[in-house]
């Protein structure tokens, strides 16, 4: 296993939680929702927690064709997990959220 792959593994153990359970409790450095809009879409997005490297974030995607909630963890500007539930395809939402941790 790649010692990336092993951080994040410990990283989530450590935590002594399920991946959905980082999502449960707001860090104390939590910031307020922040929303862009765009041409027919608008996302919102806000940081719920921040363990070294790894971020978590809860993500709205709407346009005028579907919404899809996103939980995603970067690992700097990459993709460590998501989940998501919504209108988009696999392929949409997995490109949404590597779009997301990229910026």
């Amino acid at each position: 296993m790649s010692n990336l792959k092993t951080t994040i593994l410990t990283a989530v153990a450590g935590l002594g939680i399920a991946t959905a359970g980082l999502f449960a409790l707001p860090s104390p450095e939590a910031q307020a929702r922040d929303c862009s809009y765009g041409d027919g879409y608008s996302v919102c997005f806000d940081l719920v927690t921040r363990e070294g490297n790894l971020e978590g974030w809860l993500v709205d995607f709407q346009n005028n064709h579907t919404t899809e909630e996103f939980q995603i963890i970067c690992n700097g500007k990459s993709v460590a997990h998501w989940e998501s539930k919504g209108g988009l395809s696999q392929q949409e939402a997995d490109d949404m959220a590597t779009w997301f941790c990229s910026l």
